[in-house]
């Protein structure tokens, strides 16, 4: 099983083009999205469940400091449960009215 919260996954380059690209033995495999935005994916065995919250846009992340822009969707749009207390770079989560998604919590 694969466990995804607040996750960003768009815009990557898998070798099948995919953001997520799933394939496992006997049985597949299981993918639990939790608020994520997950791109394009491919799941040739298992199941996806879609637990809410999920989007599939541009994050408008920095492309250098891969922090959320001003104008990011990711913002707030997260959930809190289970997110740790600080993002990547020690600040508070949640900073606005929720978390959001991905390692950075966007501070104005």
């Amino acid at each position: 099983m694969l466990s995804l919260r607040n996750t960003i996954l768009w815009g990557n380059s898998a070798r099948t083009g995919a953001d997520l690209h799933a394939q496992a033995g006997p049985g597949g495999l299981t993918v639990n999205a939790d608020h994520d935005d997950i791109g394009d994916r491919v799941m040739l065995s298992g199941t996806f469940n879609d637990l809410g919250g999920n989007l599939d846009v541009s994050p408008a992340v920095d492309k250098q400091t891969y922090h959320l822009t001003p104008a990011s969707p990711m913002i707030d749009a997260g959930t809190c449960a289970g997110a740790p207390p600080t993002d990547i770079d020690g600040d508070p989560r949640p900073t606005g009215v929720g978390c959001d998604i991905g390692a950075d919590e966007f501070v104005p």
